[in-house]
């Protein structure tokens, strides 16, 4: 019928959709981040994961940079290796260092570990040849980060404030 596929393709198809095309495409990278591209974070990150204990809600990536080439062929490679050092991370942190939450003055899992010690740990980090880790607990979050090896040591827990200040005062979480 009327219009003909040709003209529909050649003059309304732009028409219409040339001035969204942009938007459509950065909605599918905020797909693979979790979230928008405007937070800032440090370029030394290559994956997070923030967990509100009070909501419970999590938000997690292994593609923290939207300028990182996915057309890279070892890419899906890559990101099942961020994957799974921050979920190795996650489980050392969460078995090691910090106490497990109770419920109904029930333990849930107790690990031998900490038993000893009259404090609790509220930080930890691990380095590797190939990455660095760093968890921050807090009242309200868990914050885990996975960087690059390239990122002081040193400097991971300021990263690790700012990135906690970002998405929950500035992005709230």
């Amino acid at each position: 019928p009327s219009p003909s596929l040709q003209k529909v393709e050649s003059e309304l198809v732009e028409r219409f959709w040339k001035p969204v095309l942009d938007p459509v495409k950065s909605c599918l990278r905020v797909q693979l981040r979790s979230f928008p591209a405007s937070v800032p974070l440090h370029h030394g990150i290559l994956g997070i994961l923030l967990v509100n204990r009070d909501l419970n809600k999590s938000l997690y990536t292994v593609q923290v940079h939207p300028t990182e080439d996915m057309q890279r062929s070892d890419m899906k490679c890559i990101l099942e290796q961020r994957r799974a050092a921050l979920r190795s991370f996650y489980t050392l942190a969460m078995s090691r260092y910090f106490r497990p939450d109770h419920q109904d003055g029930k333990i849930l899992y107790e690990e031998s570990f900490p038993m000893g010690f009259s404090h609790q740990a509220h930080q930890c980090y691990t380095v590797s040849s190939s990455h660095k880790c760093y968890a921050m607990k807090t009242d309200l979050h868990l914050l885990f980060l996975l960087f690059k090896t390239d990122v002081p040591t040193f400097s991971m827990r300021a990263i690790a404030n700012k990135t906690m200040q970002v998405f929950t005062k500035d992005f709230t979480f």
